[in-house]
């Protein structure tokens, strides 16, 4: 019994501490801002080990768009563009590696991610990524929803000017628009440094 009570005193507890320590935010709050990533790529979380696609390098950076409805909920409505250059090793039929020749991977994607705030400048991230890929080859076509999670932290420059650091992952084709059976699945783990400034 007394387990159960002093649980609940640190329920109380947290719940108000993160509502004394909540960023101090006005409903309805906007900001437009541009970011870059750091990127670090996995395809298929190496699971082909020295063969398949790889990461050698590359950059994503775009535009986003953020409402925060209150003090504990926002919206992200992001626009990237990404770039990279992937090695192709494969082995034949004799065991003999293949080293094919690099492959230059270019996308577009919207990512849409809720963001909810807590403490005086942190949120955790979470959404879906709708990806836009027109190249070839098909194994590596990253059309699809994907799904993103994060972790932010936001601090006020100057006036209505903020920055805010937030590493990220982003899982590619959860769902896949291609008609391949097997799609190689780009991951992207990555660092996102955001400039924004308050426009409402």
């Amino acid at each position: 019994m007394k387990k159960n009570i002093s649980k609940f005193y640190i329920i109380i507890l947290a719940l108000y501490s993160n509502h004394i320590f909540a960023q101090d935010t006005i409903n309805n709050q906007q900001y437009f801002g541009f970011h870059y990533y750091l990127e670090n790529v996995d395809i298929n979380l190496g699971a082909l080990g020295d063969y398949g696609y790889s990461f050698n390098n590359g950059f994503s950076f775009g535009a986003n768009y953020t409402v925060i409805y209150n003090k504990y909920v926002g919206l992200d409505i992001n626009i990237d563009y990404s770039y990279f250059i992937l090695n192709h090793n494969g082995i034949n039929s004799f065991g003999k590696e293949i080293i094919y020749p690099k492959v230059d991977k270019q996308y577009l994607s919207l990512p849409i991610n809720i963001n909810v705030y807590f403490l005086k400048y942190f949120d955790v991230k979470t959404g879906a990524i709708f990806i836009m890929d027109s190249q070839k080859p098909n194994s590596i076509n990253q059309s699809g929803i994907g799904l993103l999670f994060g972790f932010g932290a936001k601090l006020k420059l100057y006036n209505n000017i903020f920055i805010e650091i937030a590493p990220i992952i982003k899982v590619n084709t959860v769902l896949s628009f291609t008609k391949n059976i097997y799609t190689d699945r780009i991951i992207e783990e990555a660092i996102k440094f955001s400039l924004q400034f308050k426009i409402k």
